[in-house]
């Protein structure tokens, strides 16, 4: 009987041995995949800020056309005033 049961207990040790390795592999993984997330969301923000800068500087030109445009039909209105 005795032996049966040190026998049952090594082997429910062995099975707590393989889950809590595999908890500390879930765990490690999971601040990996946390840090990637991080660092995913300050490209995107970086991204985001890269094409509001281009919107922006896509809008100047744009309008510097359109004045261009104006004074080329001779619409006194379209000159900008400095």
């Amino acid at each position: 009987m005795a032996t049966l049961l040190t026998s049952i207990e090594k082997g429910v040790c062995k099975k707590l041995k393989e889950k809590d390795v595999e908890i500390k592999n879930m765990n490690r993984m999971n601040r990996e995949l946390a840090e990637r997330i991080k660092q995913v969301a300050i490209e995107a923000q970086n991204w985001h800020y890269k094409a509001k800068y281009n919107e922006m500087g896509f809008l100047g030109v744009k309008f510097q056309l359109h004045q261009i445009k104006g004074t080329l039909k001779g619409d006194p209105s379209s000159i900008s005033k400095k």
